[in-house]
């Protein structure tokens, strides 16, 4: 049985200004947004994957900028510690960085992570994130990848056939925005929904079996 939950990373606390509404007039619902984490000064953080393990820690996989002020993507991962008063969030630690050449040389990002046990040159491995890489800085050419990892916080290694689902086109956006799930109990198959531009997308991938 697969021990970890995905959450959203904004959370919604509260719904305050519900009532009963016994003469039918509109309910005021608003909303209270509690803060998480951030890179700080100069870093942005967008598109989270959050994990949930059994004893309630969170990792937040983000994409962020290494850099204050310039816009180059990286994955970083936040691991969130529950307490009394909360959440508390470790610094973030970058797992992913664009390659030096290549298909995803300028930015990696829309990370996407999974438990999934799979074989890899003769070695077993736990985790896998899907992630959009493009190799033009007018982000046109995005193209999805594959990184395994034998433990959540990594190292996560890129599987060496990237891209996993390629694109062709240099003028258009490409594919992207991806979010993949296992189906079945002993058969696996992992599924990626993703975006071409702006239509969406299925593609299953691939498909193995279970040990034990």
């Amino acid at each position: 049985m697969n021990r970890y939950k995905t959450y959203i990373c904004l959370t919604l606390l509260a719904l305050s200004g519900c009532k009963n509404n016994d003469d039918n007039s509109p309910q005021t619902l608003t909303p209270q947004i509690r803060y998480e984490f951030s890179g700080g000064a100069g870093h942005y953080n967008y598109a989270p994957s959050i994990i949930q393990d059994e004893y309630g820690i969170r990792y937040g996989f983000i994409c962020e900028n290494r850099d204050p002020f310039k816009i180059v993507d990286y994955v970083y991962l936040y691991k969130g510690i529950p307490t009394e008063k909360g959440y508390v969030w470790q610094p973030g630690t970058q797992i992913i960085e664009p390659s030096e050449s290549g298909w995803d040389n300028c930015h990696i990002c829309d990370p996407d992570v999974r438990e999934f046990k799979t074989t890899y040159k003769g070695e077993t491995y736990n985790w896998i994130m899907t992630y959009l890489g493009v190799d033009r800085w007018d982000c046109n050419h995005n193209q999805i990848g594959l990184a395994i990892s034998k433990n959540i916080e990594g190292p996560y290694i890129k599987f060496d056939k990237n891209p996993l689902v390629a694109y062709q086109d240099t003028t258009k956006w490409g594919v992207g925005q991806k979010h993949h799930h296992r189906q079945g109990l002993r058969h696996h198959t992992v599924v990626l929904s993703l975006h071409h531009g702006e239509r969406p997308l299925l593609h299953a991938r691939d498909k193995t079996e279970r040990s034990g």
